[in-house]
């Protein structure tokens, strides 16, 4: 399959929105602990990064059917490769902060895609670190996403809540950041 993630763009509005994996893009996802020093190793070639405060967890897009061998990554980091078949529950464009999934570093201007190879990289040197534990990586403020960017202000954003009324997943389910493999 052709792969066009130039053409994708997250979602409008306030509420997420459940978009398969592999076909725009494949997602990594890494605890949250582990994946903020990551976000900080890369710097500037860091691409888009959904943040789940709730299941604390960061999930970088990455394009999709680069392979990378996340498997060899220690298990502690929890690192999974969301592909084909899996669904991931993406915020709306402008949202930049919980609660509900949101942009930790906001897709667009210049940021989507992450390298897998440099996020791997990363990865693994944070591990070898023994990074992700308190190591004074930044977590995001009520007007800041990990990047250090102000919230709100991504394309005009609102910074509108990303979870419906109720506080449900875009399916209904309750579950908001977290992925469903297809059944």
């Amino acid at each position: 399959m052709k792969h066009r993630e130039a053409g994708w763009p997250p979602p409008h509005g306030a509420s997420p929105v459940a978009v398969p994996a592999g076909l725009h893009w494949d997602a990594v996802r890494v605890r949250e602990s582990y994946g903020l020093e990551a976000v900080r190793r890369l710097g500037a070639a860091c691409g888009a990064v959904i943040g789940d405060a709730r299941g604390g967890v960061l999930y970088w897009l990455v394009r999709a059917g680069d392979e990378a061998e996340w498997g060899a990554l220690p298990a502690r980091a929890g690192v999974r490769l969301l592909g084909t078949g899996c669904w991931v529950t993406v915020p709306g464009a402008h949202r930049t902060r919980p609660p509900g999934p949101y942009w930790a570093v906001p897709y667009g201007g210049g940021r989507r895609l992450t390298d897998a190879t440099l996020l791997h990289t990363a990865l693994a040197h944070v591990l070898a670190r023994g990074g992700g534990r308190g190591t004074g990586a930044a977590r995001p403020g009520p007007d800041r996403t990990v990047d250090g960017t102000r919230a709100g202000t991504h394309a005009g954003g609102t910074g509108a809540d990303g979870a419906g009324a109720d506080g449900a997943g875009a399916d209904g389910s309750g579950i908001v950041g977290s992925e469903r493999r297809a059944q």
